[in-house]
């Protein structure tokens, strides 16, 4: 790869990962605002201080903190590589850069695990496989990060080839996870309001796609593509792959928020109910 290729294709990264990640810090910034508002996520039981200290908040905080350490390093590594600038990105951004990436996806897949579990009433059985397959992610997160750093050197992350079979092995069980997950998830919405009307097909069209975060599904499946089939834009797609997953997660919580707003008016029955509401809910 040239250097006006790579510069170039950097710089097609970097952008779209910017206005991605732009859309990202508004959703995540509505969901503070709406916590702060609404006084709660579901009830008076709650207080603020609980919903900023909960699990589901603090592993969305923790996603948003990695994705933006990720488009930071990349505006990093992209000043260094302009001709003029003299440098070349350090072994030391790189790591960072893959930690951050890894960091992302496992917060992603947890946060997809538990609304399974949340979205099945709890039951522990259904959530037995997918723990199995995160676990699978998890030592191909370590192993990458181990190999990378043991290289010392400033090669480009996908152009390793000690680090082909780890990042197979965890876009397979990361596949794994987001299939079961997002298919038991959507079935449960689907089931859940098969005796419910709604005036508006596009609005349940559109909560399944959320809830069971049907994006961080697609974009999973092209990232894994475009990688195993060696394509050209296969730095497009991983760069861009933790704010895609921020943004999946964060439209739930807006989705809540916005959802409460029509509730509040005139008790309005044409949206349809977010499972992390009811979750809420239904525990003190």
């Amino acid at each position: 790869m040239s250097d006006f290729t790579s510069l170039r294709t950097v710089l097609r990264s970097l952008i779209l990962e910017s206005c991605l990640y732009g859309i990202a810090l508004t959703l995540f910034l509505s969901t503070i605002y709406f916590i702060v508002t609404r006084r709660t996520l579901a009830s008076n039981r709650q207080t603020v201080k609980h919903q900023f200290t909960s699990l589901v908040f603090l592993g969305v905080t923790i996603l948003f903190l990695a994705t933006t350490a990720h488009w930071a390093v990349g505006i990093y590594q992209t000043f260094l590589i302009l001709p003029d600038s003299g440098a070349n990105p350090t072994h030391a951004s790189g790591v960072l850069d893959v930690l951050s990436l890894s960091t992302a996806i496992l917060a992603a897949e947890c946060l997809m695990i538990y609304r399974l579990w949340v979205v099945w009433a709890h039951n522990p059985r259904i959530v037995i496989f997918p723990m199995c397959s995160l676990s699978g992610v998890l030592v191909a997160a370590v192993g990458i990060s181990y190999v990378f750093i043991q290289t010392e050197s400033n090669a480009v992350f996908l152009d390793n080839t000690k680090l082909k079979p780890w990042i197979t092995t965890g876009f397979v069980f990361s596949i794994l996870t987001s299939f079961y997950s997002t298919g038991f998830i959507a079935f449960r919405i689907v089931k859940f309001n098969v005796h419910q009307t709604s005036n508006s097909v596009l609005m349940f069209f559109l909560a399944i796609l959320v809830e069971s975060a049907a994006l961080q599904t697609f974009w999973l499946v092209f990232t894994s593509s475009t990688i195993l089939a060696t394509s050209s834009v296969e730095f497009l797609t991983l760069d861009a792959f933790p704010v895609v997953l921020c943004i999946s997660n964060l439209l739930i919580h807006v989705r809540v928020g916005l959802g409460w707003s029509r509730d509040d008016q005139a008790g309005s029955q044409d949206a349809t109910p977010s499972f992390l509401s009811y979750s809420l809910q239904s525990n003190p």
